[in-house]
């Protein structure tokens, strides 16, 4: 684990001296407002969009086809990122024991697959841009929103952190689906 985090940190070490462009810069320069701070609830609306954009720009980049937006996803989403911020968890399993595929269940949608990713920040970096980011540190995410097993998306966004004592949050879920 430690030898895992190690090279995690030299990768990126290696990115950043490198001057190479890191995970969800791809789109940042395509997708308005990637880089503002969302204050309200008409900025956070507008990030929802622009996050859908970096993930589509992204899956773009390497030759995927872009993910279509389900609202039957996205309630999964804003419930699930609501949920954590709540009951301040961090996890892809909700405090009430459910997992992904049940939460998709129970929405209605008709998952053959279904998957999640999920992050959170605070200041600065919270972001459309930087919420990608911080979530495509993760080679599961990463796996999960550029493979080709899913087809639909929803995005879940709070404007707060899921974790006591951290002001100036944003935490962020992606519920990832495709139809039997």
């Amino acid at each position: 684990m430690l030898a895992r985090a190690l090279l995690g940190g030299i990768a990126a070490l290696t990115l950043v001296l490198s001057g190479a462009a890191p995970a969800g810069a791809a789109g940042a320069s395509r997708c308005a407002g990637a880089e503002t701070v969302p204050s309200n609830e008409t900025e956070r609306r507008h990030a929802l969009k622009t996050i859908l954009c970096l993930v589509n720009a992204e899956r773009a980049e390497r030759g995927r086809p872009a993910l279509r937006r389900s609202s039957l996803l996205a309630g999964v989403a804003q419930r699930q990122s609501a949920d954590m911020v709540r009951f301040q968890y961090v996890g892809h399993v909700n405090r009430r024991g459910q997992s992904i595929r049940t939460r998709v269940s129970r929405a209605g949608y008709p998952a053959r697959h279904a998957g999640e990713a999920i992050g959170w920040t605070t200041g600065a970096n919270r972001t459309a841009a930087g919420l990608m980011r911080r979530i495509l540190v993760t080679a599961a995410h990463r796996r999960a929103i550029f493979g080709t097993r899913y087809r639909d998306i929803g995005v879940g966004l709070v404007l707060a952190a899921p974790v006591a004592g951290r002001p100036n949050g944003a935490t962020l879920t992606l519920t990832l689906g495709r139809r039997r």
